[in-house]
């Protein structure tokens, strides 16, 4: 089995600095499987690029069992604006990639009394693209079926969204975006019925098509214990074998298999998953060909708790301050940990980069393209973060399986329409003796036997 590659997470002290200071900083290398610090790596390359995407610094450092601590320092001539910061290993390539990707964002200021104001937030722009994300990936005849959607506006940013389905031309659903751009409707497709979005500023947008066969997974109930999926078929279809595949980081977690005649319900534990995390279920027809796929967030309970304490509430200039630290696990048994602290005026904090280790380690690095403020789905003062999660999931994280080669032409033309506003990388999938193609999100790209073909 091939090693897994590494994942390295970049803390800074802060995030914006004047020019002429320090950047101090600490990175967490780690397996990107298991999550645990890997001895794999001994040498650290970390570089700064500007706007432009030309480096304007970089050096090397000592890996010791995972960690690395260091500092950069922001040169006077620097020029004012934001810059990224790569810190990678030669194990932290994903496999089509050929530069380090996730890179830490900061900012670079003169002086932090004219650090001027971030983005202003501007009013609510009109929707320039509108699409929809079948659960599982296909609208089949006859099967009530959860639709996901996604607006976006010109500059790929999410927008608000309301209008209506029409079918046939009469009104079946609303929409009506519930987070950044997102929302979703239940439907019940008929093969050879007309369907299209109405927005409320008249505009109109097409629909998912719907397909006269397939199969079909739904997400019917999520607790604490178990996931229970709905797997269906059309009527009059063939009974036949299938397998219901859940895998986390890339590993196999659990198998179920059944007979699907024309509705099957099957429960997977949870404890079959090791950790929190983003669970991919892959349904297989009975010639083993993948025909659905679901991503569900699972065990989001499942972490650290840190509690500081300060022994005052207000400190004089340069005085002594004492923080107690206290780290448990989810069950409150207390937990040794490797902690990185830093302590800055808020001033200098870049609210443009909503990151932390949990959204990087467990969101951003495993979905394609940009996640709108991803630190979100992890703040427990946001009440709908797991529904808005899941939201994100089935559209950002959608993807679905388009057997054999009359649409492989087309992938062109979607790659150059969605990478103008998305950013992303691609994963690949072989099956040998058969030509497939995966579809996701942002991206669409045959598979042939003998040799990988990418559409870019």
């Amino acid at each position: 089995m091939p090693e897994s590659r590494e994942l390295v997470y970049l803390q800074t002290d802060k995030g914006i600095y004047e020019t002429g200071e320090d950047l101090w900083f600490k990175t967490y290398t780690l397996d990107a499987q298991s999550l645990a610090l890997s001895d794999r790596s001994k040498t650290l390359f970390v570089e700064m690029l500007n706007a432009k995407d030309s480096i304007v610094w970089q050096e090397k450092y000592p890996i010791l069992s995972g960690i690395t601590e260091g500092h950069v320092y922001v040169d006077k001539d620097l020029k004012e604006g934001d810059y990224r910061i790569h810190a990678y290993t030669r194990f932290s390539f994903l496999n089509d990639t050929l530069r380090p990707v996730y890179p830490k964002k900061i900012r670079v200021v003169k002086s932090i009394a004219y650090k001027g104001t971030n983005t202003p937030q501007e009013k609510d722009q009109p929707v320039a693209w509108f699409s929809f994300f079948p659960e599982g990936g296909y609208l089949i005849d006859g099967i009530p079926t959860k639709v996901a959607f996604k607006a976006l506006d010109e500059k790929g940013m999410s927008a608000k969204v309301k209008g209506v389905l029409l079918e046939n031309g009469k009104d079946i659903a609303k929409l009506e975006s519930v987070h950044d751009g997102m929302g979703f409707v239940f439907i019940l497709p008929i093969k050879g019925a007309s369907y299209k979005a109405v927005l409320s500023d008249g505009r109109e947008f097409p629909f998912a098509e719907v397909v006269s066969s397939g199969l079909s997974v739904h997400l019917r109930k999520q607790t604490d214990e178990y996931l229970e999926f709905l797997l269906s078929q059309p009527k009059g279809a063939a009974a036949q074998a299938i397998k219901l595949e859940g895998k986390m980081r890339g590993g196999l977690c659990c198998t179920a298999t059944g007979t699907l005649s024309e509705r099957l319900k099957i429960r997977i534990p949870l404890k079959e998953f090791p950790m929190q995390g983003i669970a991919e279920f892959t349904l297989y027809n009975a010639d083993g060909q993948p025909m659905a796929e679901r991503l569900v967030y699972v065990h989001p309970e499942r972490k650290l708790h840190i509690e500081l304490n300060t022994d005052s509430a207000r400190y004089f200039t340069r005085g002594k301050g004492k923080l107690n630290v206290k780290v448990t696990d989810e069950k409150g048994n207390p937990v040794q940990a490797h902690l990185g602290l830093s302590i800055f005026d808020r001033a200098y904090q870049n609210e443009l980069n909503p990151e932390n280790m949990l959204s990087y380690c467990y969101l951003s690095t495993e979905i394609k393209g940009n996640i709108h403020n991803p630190a979100y789905y992890f703040d427990s003062n946001n009440k709908d973060r797991q529904a808005a999660l899941d939201l994100l999931l089935l559209t950002q994280g959608w993807r679905r399986y388009v057997w054999g080669k009359k649409l492989i032409r087309q992938c062109w033309r979607t790659v150059s329409f969605r990478m103008k506003s998305e950013e992303g990388r691609l994963s690949v999938r072989k099956r040998s003796g058969k030509s497939w193609e995966m579809e996701s999100s942002c991206y669409k790209f045959p598979v042939r036997t003998l040799k990988t073909v990418l559409c870019l």
